[in-house]
């Protein structure tokens, strides 16, 4: 039974190996990788304003990509650009 269990563990490794990084994460997922905090995605989310997400059903997901592109979008270099802005 061991010997099962092993085989199909490599098999589950080398699946996730061959689809490599994951292009998209949950809300404390995102929290995590951009230094944000949960609380501030879900208002960002009722509000408006925060980066783009998918909602299916109750799951909501970032796409990395799309986040990327919202900060890029939100680069200012100096904080008269940003008042400027506002």
């Amino acid at each position: 039974m061991t010997g099962r269990r092993e085989t199909m563990d490599a098999a589950v490794a080398q699946a996730r190996a061959e689809l490599g990084a994951p292009v998209a994460g949950d809300t404390h997922a995102c929290a995590a990788r951009y230094g944000f905090t949960r609380k501030q995605l879900e208002h960002w989310r009722s509000a408006g304003g925060g980066p783009p997400y998918s909602k299916i059903g109750r799951l909501v997901r970032y796409a990395w990509a799309d986040v990327d592109e919202w900060l890029r979008q939100h680069r200012v270099s100096s904080t008269a650009q940003e008042a400027r802005a506002q």
